[in-house]
């Protein structure tokens, strides 16, 4: 399901959430060779000018969309640690939920969830 789409420097990008626990980012460019097809891309800073600017307004997004929602939990699927680190630093932030870091990936639960069942928080403890 997408969430939300916004143009950042001339590029188009979608923030969307799927299978209700994980969010994804990515550009959408047309490709006039291919008549048009749309093209989809999660390399999202290549050619951007001020990625700490981008990368703030996609967490706003996210923010609103989890707080909005209540959810009771969601997964960040990382692919390096560099970047596994910048996303603890700003899901530390959330009011109310708590991170667990598990090799690059995050799992992140709402704080007093008792609809989990026990034995998914002991995995991700």
């Amino acid at each position: 399901m997408d969430i939300s789409r916004f143009i950042f420097e001339g590029r188009y990008y979608i923030v969307g959430f799927r299978d209700h626990k994980e969010f994804f980012v990515w550009t959408e460019t047309s490709d006039a060779l291919h008549w048009g097809i749309i093209i989809k891309s999660t390399a999202l800073t290549g050619n951007t000018n001020n990625p700490t600017r981008l990368i703030r307004k996609v967490w706003q997004i996210i923010k609103s969309f989890i707080y909005l929602k209540k959810l009771p939990y969601f997964e960040v699927n990382v692919t390096d640690a560099k970047r596994s680190g910048i996303y603890m630093k700003f899901l530390s932030k959330l009011i109310g939920y708590e991170s667990y870091q598990n090799g690059n990936n995050i799992f992140v639960l709402k704080i007093g969830n008792k609809g989990l069942s026990p034995l998914l928080r002991r995995h991700l403890m």
